[in-house]
């Protein structure tokens, strides 16, 4: 039995590539609840720990950032305010938004209470550097998702009921603190967002106190 060799023309062969490249480009295209990688190569950009979730009345876990929609997560942070809030970061001498979370994530130096039962982990150094936290029931262990987070002016969100303040003793006591470990009813959308992948912006975006959140000032 012979064999015949099969020959392409070149229209052929490039049509086949074409038919091809569609499935790669999607297989490479990350889903918005993919972890993205800290500098370690790990997913944990930080933690509160037991003694920091002791102190204020909260579980302990690692900080994590999705990648996220423009909603929330990573896809938030990069394409904010028109891109601007990824750019007043790198002009801040971060590499990125990752870069930025994790030196926050690791740094802080105040733990306020955002809206819900999110948190915002604060680093003062000159303008506010926030990222704001939301703890995520997940079958693999809880997490800490990061909903947003930038840098604003340095009076930014000190409205905000102060938590715990790393230069002095704790604000609150456990027992004082009534814990919202979870996003409320009120707040499952955005909690579900993070978990399954279903965004709603509403429920992602930083705080906002009064005044203006530019990160002017």
């Amino acid at each position: 039995m012979q064999l015949k060799a099969i020959v392409l023309s070149y229209e052929e062969i490039h049509k086949l590539i074409r038919e091809k490249e569609p499935l790669a480009s999607a297989a490479a295209q990350p889903k918005e609840t993919d972890f993205v990688k800290a500098s370690d190569g790990t997913y944990d950009f930080g933690h509160i720990t037991p003694e920091i979730g002791q102190a204020i009345g909260r579980q302990s876990a690692p900080v994590r950032l999705q990648e996220g929609t423009a909603g929330y997560g990573k896809q938030h942070i990069d394409t904010a305010d028109g891109n601007n809030r990824l750019e007043v970061i790198k002009k801040a001498g971060y590499k990125g938004t990752a870069d930025f979370i994790q030196d926050v994530a690791n740094n802080f130096s105040e733990i306020r209470m955002g809206d819900g039962s999110r948190l915002m982990l604060i680093k003062k150094n000159g303008k506010n550097k926030i990222a704001v936290i939301q703890l995520i029931p997940d079958e693999s262990g809880d997490f800490y998702g990061v909903t947003s987070g930038g840098i604003f002016r340095k009076d930014y969100a000190n409205d905000r009921t102060l938590l715990l303040d790393r230069g002095a003793s704790p604000i609150v006591k456990p027992e004082q603190f009534n814990p919202l470990p979870y996003a409320n009813a009120s707040e499952a959308q955005g909690t579900n967002a993070l978990r399954t992948g279903k965004s709603n912006a509403t429920t992602s975006t930083i705080p906002q106190p009064r005044g203006d959140v530019n990160g002017k000032g």
